[in-house]
C-alpha cells in the first residue's frame, strides 16, 4: 500500500480477502499501516459460493481469519454476523443449483424436500438428473472443493545446461532470459576452432540429406 506505516486509526475490509491472491500479504499490509491501538474489522466468507470478478481464489474459517491478523492483533472477536448465517449460504447455493438446470429439471430440483436432499444417499444424489443436468460452469461455483493435478517444469538448467535462475513473475521476460543465455551460448560454439574445422563436414552432410517434396 502507498502509505507509510501506522496511518490509520481503523481498517474496513468487508468481501475483498477472498478476492486476492495472497490475502496473507494484503492482511499484514494492513497491519502495517494501521496505528497501535487502532481497530481492523474484516467481513471473510467462509461457506460461499464461488462468486465476484475478475477471480475468487480463497475462503477462510474463523480461524483462518483470525490466523492472518492474531500476529499484530489482539483478536477481540471472531462473530458470525446474520449475512453469514447458514440459511444465507445454503439457499444462496440451492438458487445457483437451481438456475444452472433447464426448465424440467429446475422444477423437480424444487419440488424435493429438504428432507430427502438430506436423507438420500450421497451416490444416489449425484446420480438424480437434477445433479447429472447442472451446467458445468456452475457446478464450479458451488462444488464442494476441486482436484489439482500439477506437473514440474523442468529448470533451465536441466533443459538447456545454462545455470539455473528464479523464474521472473513475467514468462515473457522469463523467456527472453532463456533466449539470450541459448544466444550468448550459441555464440561461443560459432566462434570456437572446432565449428570453423567441421564446417565442410556439416555442409557435407546437408548435400546428402534428402531433399524434401514441397
Amino acid at each position: 500500500m502507498p502509505f507509510a506505516d501506522e496511518q490509520f486509526d481503523f481498517i474496513l475490509c468487508f468481501a475483498v480477502l477472498e478476492h486476492v491472491k495472497r490475502p496473507w500479504q494484503v492482511a499484514s499490509e494492513m497491519c502495517r499501516v494501521l496505528k497501535s491501538g487502532g481497530t481492523v474489522i474484516v467481513d471473510y466468507p467462509f461457506m460461499s459460493p464461488m462468486h465476484g470478478y475478475p477471480h475468487h481464489y480463497f475462503n477462510a474459517t474463523p480461524e483462518g481469519s483470525r490466523s492472518l491478523f492474531e500476529a499484530s492483533c489482539d483478536i477481540t472477536s471472531v462473530e458470525i454476523g446474520w449475512h453469514h448465517h447458514p440459511a444465507v449460504p445454503l439457499q444462496w447455493m440451492l438458487t445457483v443449483w437451481r438456475n444452472g438446470l433447464n426448465e424440467p429439471l429446475a422444477q423437480a430440483f424444487s419440488a424435493l424436500t429438504v428432507g430427502e436432499l438430506i436423507d438420500t444417499d450421497r451416490e444416489v444424489l449425484i446420480d438424480l438428473p437434477c445433479s447429472r443436468g447442472l451446467h458445468p460452469d456452475l457446478k464450479t461455483a458451488i462444488a464442494g472443493g476441486s482436484t489439482l493435478t500439477g506437473v514440474k517444469r523442468f529448470p533451465a538448467t536441466e533443459m538447456f545446461g545454462l545455470p539455473d535462475q528464479p523464474d521472473p513473475p513475467d514468462e515473457i521476460a522469463r523467456l527472453r532470459t532463456i533466449n539470450a543465455q541459448l544466444e550468448k551460448a550459441l555464440g561461443t560454439i560459432h566462434a570456437s576452432t572446432s565449428w570453423r574445422v567441421t564446417a565442410p563436414l556439416r555442409f557435407l552432410g546437408r548435400m546428402l540429406q534428402p531433399k524434401r517434396r514441397g
